[in-house]
């Protein structure tokens, strides 16, 4: 799935998100996807309830499930509708984004397969944006778009579970969220060895000195305060990403 993620993007925007109903509703509250992907590795049961979240109120969108025979099994009342379509693993890159291609109405490119995953790296800058409000994710998403790829999280959570996956080339960070804080964010971050180097700027309207200085330690490459306007935005992704 993480070869099919990294070609895909040379064509799609792609957004990640874990198989998880309640952030899956959230996800949607921010975007608004042509396609879904999902990956029924590991799906259990309980996930089932996620075909039936978007038969029930995304009936328009079109989705397509990647998965063994055994695991397709389980959403088998789903996947034989007009919505829902399927192709079983092992499956080559190219056979999946023909199958995108052909379900979305466009004509399919070539694709060398997995030789072109090395070649995704000359792509654009990743940034993740950390935000509960989907608003600001919204608009930060809007200025960086045409530049960087951009992946979002609606929750410090969500955030660490992408970054289990994913390695962003900088992370715009907000302080104030429920359960999981910035701060505690940016500790997890530093604390593990795959993320600690990524650099982190704050973005948040947190201007308390003691909370900024009780950041400092962890090291974050900036600190702006919001509103923040595009131009100083796109300014701090270039100077840090380069």
């Amino acid at each position: 799935m993480q070869n099919i993620y990294q070609v895909m993007t040379k064509q799609f925007d792609m957004q990640i998100c874990p198989a998880d109903y309640e952030i899956m509703e959230g996800m949607f509250q921010m975007i608004r996807p042509e396609m879904i992907l999902i990956s029924t590795m590991d799906f259990t049961q309980k996930d089932v309830q996620i075909y039936e979240l978007i038969a029930k109120k995304y009936s328009w969108i079109p989705v397509l499930s990647i998965g063994k025979k055994d695991e397709l099994q389980m959403v088998y009342n789903y996947t034989q509708t007009e919505q829902f379509h399927e192709v079983f693993r092992p499956v080559r890159l190219s056979e999946v984004v023909r199958r995108v291609n052909e379900i979305l109405g466009i004509k399919t490119e070539e694709y060398a397969g997995k030789e072109d995953v090395a070649n995704v790296k000359n792509g654009p800058k990743t940034i993740l944006l950390i935000d509960d409000s989907p608003v600001q994710l919204r608009q930060v998403r809007e200025i960086l778009k045409d530049k960087y790829h951009v992946i979002m999280a609606p929750s410090g959570l969500q955030a660490m579970s992408i970054l289990t996956r994913e390695k962003p080339d900088l992370i715009f960070l907000d302080y104030d969220m429920p359960v999981v804080d910035g701060k505690m964010v940016l500790e997890e971050i530093r604390a593990n060895e795959q993320s600690r180097d990524i650099p982190v700027v704050f973005l948040t309207a947190i201007n308390s000195k003691e909370k900024i200085l009780a950041v400092a330690p962890l090291n974050p490459s900036d600190y702006l305060l919001k509103p923040v306007n595009a131009k100083r935005i796109l300014e701090t992704a270039q100077r840090i990403t380069g």
